[in-house]
């Protein structure tokens, strides 16, 4: 089965969202479980866990590896003379 574009970024955005903002009781998605919600959304009528897993693994987006802080991590000391990273341009 081929999936539009929008149907997969609709995957994508879900897939960066928590799995509690969809009742989910789960603290990081799975690709059955972004399977199921897809299908249960109306997104798609059909897709399997594992056609969702290649999907994320082609945008390299990995939801079960995500990490949430209630308070975010402090960033290091720098050492004398050592770059500010954060100055540095982003890439995508």
């Amino acid at each position: 089965m081929t999936f539009s574009l929008e149907q997969i970024l609709q995957l994508f955005a879900i897939a960066c969202e928590k799995p509690e903002e969809y009742g989910r009781p789960i603290s990081h998605w799975t690709a059955r479980e972004l399977a199921d919600e897809v299908i249960q959304q109306g997104i798609v009528e059909t897709i399997s866990p594992r056609h969702v897993g290649r999907l994320l693994n082609e945008a390299d987006l990995k939801p079960h590896q995500s990490q949430y802080w209630l308070n975010p991590p402090r960033p290091s000391i720098r050492r004398k003379g050592q770059r500010d990273l954060r100055s540095l341009p982003e890439c995508d």
